[in-house]
């Protein structure tokens, strides 16, 4: 309570961390060493600090599935039943406890689909293999019971799928990873090694747009999170796969697309300047502002590397810039349509400069302009009268 009270008073929002795919203890952890080759160190505190058999599991052996011998079914925990009317009313419970009495903002569903296998307990009321999804109507019928008293929440969940993406106001993109951050350790990302191209990229992006199943629904983009420390390495921040200098764009490309973005703790180190520089720019351009357009196919560069974003809000615009290419890259940018009337300085808002004089929106619309990117260069482009 006093910590989310102090992080209210400097100005923060309180999310706090809700795992519903099971619960662990030592057994669950050797377990886990013996079937998993990632994650080690998660199973080993488990060995260390957790109870020898989790007290959930003593008390109400009736709120997990079970496997066709009868024994509790495990992935890398032991798996609830959320079919069960006991544990619903207590999860529910829970959470109008965390925002009433703990006054937190609302609440962040790690890996809900984690779990999701059959139950083939005798007495479980439903075909066995409806218990794959019966984690969404738990989550949904706690969701709008809280909603009716709390309005305001945060509904935040790390799944992807549409069924999540139908009642929640934010979801994680692992679709991105891909092209944002999941390479294999003997390969670059697609589009720093000529497999997509930049204009390949905006057209994905577009292309998932239209798919969503709401167009309110927040996305967060991210190249570092928990999940990009699964291997057993000291280390696995975007800056020890791709390079400082790659990481920064791909962090910026996260920074400057519609929606939330996360940044694991410690990301930032050696790039602290330019974190400041961006998500500043992010909270002050009018153009960037949440509520406005982010379209990904309205600009673009005539190079295969360079992917040009349009942002606009409020009747300001600007184009944030990306070069995916270790080399310099010499452009052309133009717009595809009409762009809000303007006429005066090219500017670079990343770092101020002035970049050319009596530019006006017709000059984009009707003959474009040439520019030159650095190797792994950001601009973001705002016309000043």
């Amino acid at each position: 309570k006093d910590f989310i009270r102090t992080a209210k008073a400097l100005g923060l929002r309180v999310i706090l961390d809700i795992v519903v795919h099971g619960v662990a203890d030592r057994e669950s952890s050797r377990k886990g060493l013996a079937r998993y080759t990632c994650r080690g160190r998660l199973f080993k505190a488990g060995l260390e600090q957790a109870e020898e058999v989790n007290r959930y599991r003593r008390e109400h052996p009736e709120w997990f599935r079970r496997l066709e011998n009868g024994e509790i079914s495990f992935i890398h925990t032991w798996s609830l039943d959320f079919d069960s009317p006991t544990l619903c009313r207590m999860f529910t419970d829970h959470l109008k406890r965390c925002a009433g009495e703990f006054q937190c903002d609302g609440f962040r569903i790690d890996a809900p689909y984690w779990g999701c296998e059959p139950n083939w307990d005798p007495a479980y009321p439903l075909a066995a293999g409806a218990s794959f999804t019966r984690n969404v109507k738990m989550l949904r019928d706690a969701e709008r019971e809280l909603r009716s008293i709390y309005p305001d929440l945060i509904w935040y969940t790390e799944h992807e799928h549409a069924e999540w993406r139908a009642f929640m106001d934010m979801t994680y993109t692992y679709e991105e990873s891909w092209l944002l951050w999941r390479s294999d350790p003997w390969e670059k990302l697609p589009v720093f090694d000529g497999r997509i191209t930049a204009r390949g990229m905006a057209l994905w992006f577009d292309l998932r747009r239209r798919v969503l199943p709401r167009r309110d629904i927040v996305l967060q983009h991210h190249i570092d999170s928990h999940d990009s420390w699964w291997n057993e390495a000291a280390s696995a921040f975007g800056r020890d796969k791709f390079g400082e200098e790659a990481a920064r764009l791909l962090t910026a490309l996260c920074m400057l697309l519609d929606g939330a973005f996360l940044a694991f703790a410690g990301a930032e180190k050696g790039s602290e300047a330019f974190f400041r520089r961006i998500l500043f720019l992010r909270r002050t351009l009018p153009s960037l502002c949440s509520s406005g357009v982010c379209d990904y196919l309205k600009c673009s560069a005539d190079h295969p590397s360079v992917l040009a974003l349009y942002r606009e809000c409020g009747g300001a615009f600007c184009i944030p810039l990306f070069n995916f290419s270790g080399k310099t890259a010499e452009f052309l940018l133009s717009a595809a349509g009409p762009l809000p009337a303007c006429s005066g300085t090219l500017r670079n808002a990343v770092d101020g400069t002035a970049l050319r004089e009596g530019i006006s929106s017709g000059t984009l619309e009707r003959e474009g302009i040439r520019l030159t990117l650095p190797p792994y260069g950001l601009m973001i482009l705002t016309v000043e009268d």
